[in-house]
């Protein structure tokens, strides 16, 4: 077989990922290449349903037309160095269909866990429950939960669980039981899954260590919020103010006297705190200033040394309450990871997730099981597959691309050159965060493996839109291109690994217009946002 460059593709919204990841799969059968030896991955059944119908409708075609075939294959890069018969390739497929490694990457790890279940120390009869199904075990395991309250024969549980609850709500006790329990539960299980160590949860001297954040000290001080704004309101002069300033100032008192830690600050506080805090160095040099209501507020001197003690104090409380209200949630978490691990994964039940996480562990331990002899067990996996094709990389996750990367490192480091990887994908198409995707990946991968031309990764960008007209994707340019602007709509932090060039259109036709609307800034606790406060370009 000629050899085909490992690639990594960064393709822009419609300039054709899908396509590309089918003409690659083609391109292998071209070349003999045994369907079942190929594992194309992607996130969703949707799209993986979509690439197994484009790959079947591109071989009808190409069985069909001669011509067509002929066509096809004077067009690969390499080409094979004999034509193929592209209607028995066909048959093969169909064949082959039902053990075909095409899906999500998800339905691949499941095809790993059914091969292997002595290896990675399952149960007999162990399956993967669907995502409805997870839903289902997670609300009876809660349910389990909520009756060690109830039962008496439990009660050194039930009181443990009751002050975890408390602990948990610390600041916003008024929060109904169940409905807080199924959000702390899935937002936080996958979570303490990653760190199962309790003292990092809401522990303040773990997250902030003296010795690496000597400030920490200001916002841990035992000075009551009251005392903070006594001081503050001694040393800072309102002369000058006129009625809404005063009222402003005389609300900010009002709000911060019945403010409580783990709730929202409400809206005159709010907008105070955030001026004061965005002249912070300012007030470290003894002077901030700031406009509210057309008034200009100053602090200098003491009064400058008052607003950055009640600011620490503030969120210095407030960070203080979030811990607290972190350290029993671990614990709720606690209890219901052992339920869960007992009544649900101990009999067999996994989810994707546990799925994901058992053969993370294991391969992180360097074997899969503790059974002497199962350490090949990658060496045998790794037996099945030549070549490897990703949808969507931008959305695979750390976890996921450590189960992968055991096997497609083997590939990438084929001396044959007999073997091969292929991935596309867009960092700025990356939607699932939530779920721990790493669109970094992109970056780290081609450096670990850098394209030296008989061997590494050969980095490829897409950046011609078959979807848009000239017009919006101008547009999209104008937005994306400026750091500016990014920064502005996101943040800082969202440009630290951005990349960005420049789209352009296939097509001259049809013509569209683009227009960016963003709302203009508003005072709150002022006017609602009106038609007017919005700006286009």
């Amino acid at each position: 077989m000629p050899v085909l460059r490992h690639t990594l593709i960064s393709a822009s919204a419609g300039s054709g990922k899908t396509y590309q990841l089918v003409q690659r799969y083609l391109h292998l059968l071209a070349f003999g290449e045994k369907p079942s030896r190929i594992a194309a991955m992607t996130f969703t059944r949707k799209a993986a349903g979509e690439f197994v119908s484009r790959i079947l409708r591109s071989l009808s075609e190409l069985a069909e037309d001669q011509s067509l075939a002929e066509d096809f294959l004077s067009k690969l890069n390499p080409q094979p160095e004999q034509a193929a018969d592209f209607a028995v390739v066909l048959r093969e497929v169909l064949r082959d269909l039902p053990r075909l490694k095409l899906g999500t990457i998800d339905s691949f790890f499941a095809t790993v866990a059914a091969c292997f279940p002595m290896e990675l120390g399952l149960p007999v009869g162990a399956t993967i429950m669907s995502e409805e199904e997870a839903r289902r075990a997670s609300a009876e395991v809660i349910e389990h939960l909520m009756g060690r309250l109830y039962r008496d024969d439990d009660k050194t549980a039930a009181r443990t669980l009751l002050e975890a609850f408390k602990q948990a709500t610390f600041g916003n006790e008024e929060k109904k039981v169940l409905a807080t329990l199924a959000d702390w539960l899935l937002e936080g299980h996958d979570r303490w899954h990653d760190c199962e160590d309790g003292t990092r949860w809401g522990g303040i001297e773990a997250i902030w260590p003296k010795d690496r954040h000597p400030h920490a000290s200001v916002w841990q001080s035992n000075k009551s919020l009251r005392e903070a704004l006594d001081e503050l309101v001694e040393h800072f002069s309102t002369s000058g103010f006129k009625d809404a300033p005063l009222k402003a100032w005389e609300l900010i008192q009002q709000q911060t006297l019945s403010h409580r830690f783990g709730k929202a600050p409400q809206d005159q506080l709010a907008t105070f705190v955030e001026r004061l805090a965005a002249v912070t160095e300012n007030l470290r040099a003894g002077d901030g200033t700031f406009e509210y209501h057309r008034t200009k507020w100053n602090f200098s001197g003491r009064g400058a040394e008052a607003a950055l003690i009640f600011l620490a104090t503030l969120l210095g409380q407030e960070l203080i309450t979030r811990c607290k209200r972190t350290q029993g949630i671990r614990q709720v978490i606690d209890a219901y990871e052992a339920d869960y691990a007992k009544t649900v994964r101990g009999r067999g039940r996994l989810s994707f997730a546990d799925l994901a996480r058992l053969l993370a562990k294991a391969q992180g331990n360097g074997s899969w099981a503790d059974e002497e002899g199962s350490a090949d067990l990658w060496y045998r996996m790794d037996g099945r597959v030549d070549h490897w094709l990703i949808d969507e990389f931008q959305d695979t996750s750390a976890q996921q691309w450590s189960i992968v990367k055991a096997l497609v490192g083997e590939v990438l480091q084929d001396a044959e050159q007999l073997r091969t990887f292929f991935a596309v994908g867009d960092v700025k198409q990356s939607i699932y965060l939530w779920r721990k995707a790493e669109p970094q990946l992109f970056g780290r991968v081609l450096a670990e493996y850098p394209d030296k031309g008989s061997s590494g990764i050969f980095k490829q960008s897409l950046f011609t839109s078959y979807r848009s007209c000239q017009e919006v994707l101008n547009l999209v340019n104008g937005v994306f291109r400026s750091k500016t602007t990014l920064s502005q709509l996101l943040g800082e932090g969202c440009l630290k690994h951005w990349e960005f060039e420049a789209h352009k259109a296939a097509n001259i036709e049809p013509h569209g217009v683009g227009v960016f609307v963003q709302p203009a800034e508003v005072e709150k606790g002022e006017d609602q946002l009106d038609a007017k406060d919005l700006t286009a370009a």
